[in-house]
């Protein structure tokens, strides 16, 4: 999984965001939450994925490309 990853995040940016984290939700791909104020904020990029156990899996999520990620 972690050379899958890798090679996602070498996708077109324009790829990569078909699988934009949704608000209120953890999972996808997007920036990490920020919480608290006056925190110095650095741009950032992560792809949270539930794996374990496979019935919390939203293969809405799982990209196709890699082919090997699925």
């Amino acid at each position: 999984m972690k050379v899958d990853l890798q090679e996602f995040f070498k996708l077109p940016e324009e790829e990569r965001n078909g699988y934009e984290r949704p608000q209120n939700s953890m999972e996808g791909y997007g920036q990490p939450y920020i919480f608290g104020q006056g925190k110095k904020l650095d741009y950032g990029q992560m792809f949270l994925l539930a794996s374990l156990p496979p019935s919390l899996r939203n293969l809405r999520f799982w990209p196709q490309n890699p082919t090997s990620f699925s």
